[in-house]
This record gives C-alpha cells, sequence and structure tokens, in this order.
C-alpha cells in the first residue's frame, strides 16, 4: 500500500510541476524561462564541451570496430573461399 501511495504522490506532483511550467509569464511560459535559464547558465558551457567530446570518441570508436569487423569479415570470406577451392 506504501508504494501505491508514494505512486500517487508522485504523480500528483509531477502534474502540478507541470501545470506551473505552462503558467506564462511575460509572453513565455515558466518552462521556457527555465531552458533559457539552464541554457545560458556558467556549468553548461564545459558540459557542452564534455558532450561534444563524448559525441565525438563515440563516432570514432564505432568507425574503428566497424572497420575492423569489414576487415575481418573479409579475411574470413577468402579463407572460406581459399579453403573450399582446395
Amino acid at each position: 500500500m506504501m508504494d501505491f501511495l508514494f505512486f500517487v504522490k508522485t504523480f500528483i506532483l509531477t502534474v502540478a510541476a507541470v501545470v506551473v511550467m505552462q503558467i506564462e509569464v511575460g509572453g513565455k511560459s515558466v518552462e521556457s524561462h527555465a531552458m533559457s535559464w539552464v541554457q545560458s547558465s556558467a556549468v553548461v558551457a564545459p558540459l557542452n564541451g564534455v558532450a561534444k567530446g563524448a559525441a565525438k570518441m563515440a563516432r570514432d570508436l564505432t568507425a574503428t570496430i566497424s572497420a575492423k569487423i569489414k576487415k575481418n569479415t573479409k579475411q574470413q570470406k577468402r579463407l572460406e573461399e581459399t579453403a573450399s577451392a582446395n
């Protein structure tokens, strides 16, 4: 029963937060104000650099792994063709 009450309270608080974030202040919603404040925060600039570096690392790692798999597949295919020819 405690788990269900926790779920209900959390759901009600979430709905209340969403409703409050939709209130317009100065022609923009509270949500828009919060997003622009977060995006212009001093903490975001270093995090953007970290995210860009992580994305580049993931892209390079994926490309390297794909190239190695393709190379190994081609070698294996050649070996099988050579073995079946003999």
